[in-house]
């Protein structure tokens, strides 16, 4: 990866828009992992089954390495799928030898 997060998050943001059904971007932040800038989404589309769906994902970059991190749920149970991923972010540990 050759460019940086506000550059890689709003391409992102153009593929999901055009490649699912009422993609909605409900947020975009910025945000920190393992002390790393990062930045976080919130969204919610339509399945081709036409269930909404939401979606959760993190994103950092760590010198040329691009991770992501991505919770997809049924929109009813976003709240239970939620405390999952909290475990997620919270034990995210960046190795020494990788950090920007």
């Amino acid at each position: 990866v050759s460019m940086d997060l506000p550059t890689w998050q709003n391409g992102v943001d153009e593929m999901f828009e055009a490649g699912f059904t009422d993609w909605y971007l409900i947020d975009l932040e910025r945000c920190a992992l393992d002390g790393q800038v990062a930045a976080r989404r919130l969204a919610t589309y339509t399945s081709p089954e036409g269930l909404s769906l939401t979606l959760e994902q993190w994103a950092l970059l760590i010198g040329s390495l691009a991770i992501s991190l991505t919770l997809t749920c049924h929109s009813p149970r976003y709240l239970e799928a939620a405390s999952v991923s909290d475990g997620w972010t919270t034990s995210l540990r960046v190795l020494e030898g990788m950090r920007s």
